[in-house]
């Protein structure tokens, strides 16, 4: 028998993290590369040039309801493992994971969302945790810390969070107090899990009505994202049985409220205490700081660019309020660039990094208290600087990369 092969097809959407969802497939095949398999990216229209070689399907954020003329689903026509790259948290693609093929795993960017899906959607047979990254910049190709354009980088959109409160606000009685509760909660106990509080929130209410609720999510488009989606959602069955799609809707509405409002928040804090912020992404145009002289608004880039960005710039803000036990990519690109990532906790950074001498680690419930004082302590010693970037890239290098992931996947599949 020859080498394992996987094919990683991928569409046209270009508005997932600056276009970057062909560059990540690509990195993730490189990890199988390395750890001897094949492995192909190919766009889905050359999806069945490859099919009758393919040991597995690697999608991200994939869509795979669709179905043969025989009813059959046509990633179950495929005759192999299917494997669903999540790289949102998963109630953004509820519609996706719910549909029932034969030979269903996934890949998520947390452990929380692991057990999430687990716990929600029993049809797919396995899941395992990743994360993604490009791989470390030579370093003799960095640039040096004190000689980089860039104070601090942003890379994503603005979102209207207070468009997520206005849904809350609209919902029948039963839900909008479980949603609201779960909203105190999160903002008070920011390391649980968000399902885990609405759950909490949600125990022992009343039998509810079906209900029409709006389950599109809202960072794609600085307010309701294309496409629109609104749904019918079921009542529950019995008093404190909350079905999947109410779930889903409810923590969509939740956690784009938390997304946006951290987001905002961090980046309003860091200028109105004179730190120079540029941001990459779009819509900022409606952030209600625009007009700050320490806010620098740099419209959207690619995917590639945003690397370049980070790599000329000493610190890169992060914000993960959604990633309790996870890592979003915007911290291995960053040290394995030579900048300084600026980012909340999670229980992986808890176990990775110390948060201060290879990284700035923030707390979501009292980084207003001492974190502008110490990003400015830092780019006032170019020295302290660049000694905590080396220190984090030498760390990142060592930690994160690609083979490590395919493994993972290799091991869930083979």
């Amino acid at each position: 028998m020859g080498l394992k092969k996987i094919v990683l097809p991928y569409g046209s959407d270009t508005e997932v993290c600056h276009g970057g969802i062909p560059h990540f497939l690509r990195m993730v095949a490189d990890g199988f590369l390395a750890i001897g398999y094949d492995a192909v990216v190919c766009p889905f229209p050359e999806l069945i040039k490859h099919l009758d070689s393919a040991d597995a399907l690697l999608l991200m954020n994939g869509v795979v309801g669709a179905k043969l003329p025989s009813g059959t689903y046509f990633y179950d026509g495929c005759g192999v493992p299917i494997v669903n790259f999540i790289i949102d948290p998963p109630r953004i693609h509820h519609e996706n994971l719910s549909v029932p093929l034969s030979r269903y795993y996934c890949v998520c960017l947390a452990e929380e969302h692991a057990d999430y899906i687990r716990e929600t959607y029993p049809h797919i047979k396995d899941v395992c945790v990743g994360y993604l990254t490009p791989g470390p910049v030579a370093e003799e190709e960095l640039i040096p810390f004190g000689s980089r354009k860039y104070d601090l980088i942003f890379t994503g959109n603005y979102t209207d969070y207070e468009e997520a409160g206005r849904q809350m606000d609209s919902l029948p009685a039963v839900l909008k107090e479980a949603a609201k509760k779960t909203l105190k909660e999160a903002f008070d106990h920011p390391m649980i899990p968000t399902h885990e509080l609405l759950r909490r929130s949600f125990a022992g209410s009343p039998v509810l009505p079906e209900t029409k609720l709006c389950i599109g999510e809202t960072d794609r488009g600085g307010g309701q994202s294309a496409p629109d989606v609104s749904a019918r959602i079921p009542g529950s069955d019995a008093a404190g049985d909350m079905p999947a799609e109410t779930e889903a809707a409810l923590l969509n509405m939740v956690e784009n409220y938390l997304h946006g409002f951290y987001r905002k928040e961090l980046i309003s804090y860091l200028t109105e205490n004179e730190i120079d912020v540029y941001v990459f992404g779009r819509f900022w145009e409606r952030f209600e700081g625009a007009n700050s002289p320490f806010f620098h608004a740099m419209g959207p880039i690619g995917y590639e660019a945003s690397l370049r960005a980070a790599a000329d710039s000493k610190m890169v803000l992060n914000s993960m309020p959604l990633f309790k036990d996870g890592i979003h990519d915007r911290i291995p690109t960053a040290m394995q660039r030579g900048s300084i990532i600026v980012t909340n906790t999670s229980r992986v950074l808890e176990r990775d990094l110390d948060g201060r001498t290879d990284s700035v680690v923030y707390d979501l419930t009292d980084y207003k208290e001492k974190l502008a004082d110490r990003l400015k302590e830092i780019l006032g010693d170019p020295v302290l600087g660049a000694q905590i970037a080396k220190t984090g890239y030498e760390k990142a290098k060592g930690l994160y990369s690609m083979e490590t992931v395919a493994r993972s996947i290799a091991g869930m599949l083979f």
